[in-house]
């Protein structure tokens, strides 16, 4: 038996610049902004939440396999939005430049003084794109490359799946998959639901689905018993999800996924932390809720990220716990 844990965040929405509110969230209700700053067509990060972040990440590197993200690492797939993306997940980091009030040097941030996920723990970061990630053009549409262009040595494949880690502990593996399923065209949404759903679908293509299945077949077969996760950014079966922002054909990836006897989902997308079970079906979906996308303080809008524990027994079965730890405006940090 074995036990591995990851911080799991999602929907980061970094960007150049930084906090900027994008339309949709300035037109919603009790919205709280500054009408100094700049309405853009799409919520960029928040820099306090983004430091924390990094911030916490180090502090508990030495206590986690890695840092998972599930989609939207930026705000857009443009190259500035990228590119900050990467900065704050490869960027080295410079404990020599900046010093907490312990004296103790910080391994969180770059001789930018901008936060980063390296850090001296050397702490791993597994990600897969979601439909932000893949914005191209000014009107935002699917299928864009910049994010490949970035982080290929991260995720190599584009829009398709690939085994992001398999470990061995204790004599039991863990194997993380993840799958590109953002909109490869903008005539893949349901014609009732165009336009809206052009931003914000995902689409179950049957490609992807199915080379998840053989890499989950190939790792039982080398590296039994293994826990298998599958990391989607598009979570299926979510309760009061908007069409417009739905997994089309999510039946495929519900059926494969309960095929395939794998343990857990991991989402982003909603903006909402979530867990719960898939009908008919003993496979777990964990949604991560928003990690650092802006908003004004105390305004509506939680800001979440949570540790998932999978423990591994002999037998291949892997129990999961969760903690959660949520943004407070007033200590400046997730509690």
């Amino acid at each position: 038996m074995a036990l591995f844990r990851f911080l799991h965040v999602s929907d980061l929405h970094i960007a150049d610049p930084p906090e900027q509110i994008g339309v949709l969230d300035f037109a919603n209700t009790g919205f709280d902004y500054d009408l100094t700053k700049q309405v853009s067509k799409a919520s960029s990060h928040n820099r306090g939440m983004l430091r924390a972040l990094a911030e916490l990440a180090s502090k508990e590197g030495s206590r986690i396999e890695g840092v998972i993200i599930t989609g939207d690492l930026a705000t857009t797939g443009r190259d500035k939005d990228v590119k900050a993306a990467y900065d704050f997940v490869n960027e080295p980091y410079s404990p020599n430049l900046y010093f907490g009030a312990s004296g103790n040097s910080i391994d969180y941030l770059t001789t930018a003084g901008e936060p980063t996920l390296s850090n001296s723990a050397s702490t791993e970061v597994f990600i897969i794109p979601g439909n932000h990630d893949r914005y191209k053009g000014r009107r935002m549409m699917p299928a864009g490359r910049n994010f490949d262009n970035w982080f290929n040595t991260k995720w190599s494949v584009g829009q398709s799946a690939a085994q992001l880690y398999l470990k061995t502990k204790n004599g039991v593996n863990l194997a993380l998959i993840g799958g590109d399923l953002s909109l490869r065209k903008g005539s893949h949404v349901e014609k009732a639901h165009f336009p809206w759903q052009i931003w914000g679908a995902g689409r179950a293509y049957r490609k992807v689905i199915d080379k998840m299945v053989r890499l989950t077949d190939k790792a039982r077969r080398q590296y039994s018993p293994v826990g298998i996760v599958w990391l989607v950014h598009f979570p299926p079966e979510f309760q009061g999800m908007s069409s417009s922002l739905r997994l089309i054909k999510e039946d495929r990836l519900t059926q494969a996924a309960a095929n395939s006897n794998v343990h857990a989902l991991l989402c982003g997308h909603t903006h909402e932390e979530r867990d719960y079970p898939l009908s008919n079906s003993s496979v777990m979906v964990y949604c991560a809720g928003s990690a650092t996308q802006y908003r004004a303080p105390y305004s509506p809008g939680e800001r979440a990220v949570h540790f998932l524990d999978f423990t591994v027994d002999t037998y291949g079965q892997c129990a999961i716990t969760k903690q959660t730890l949520k943004w407070s405006d007033a200590a400046a940090n997730w509690i």
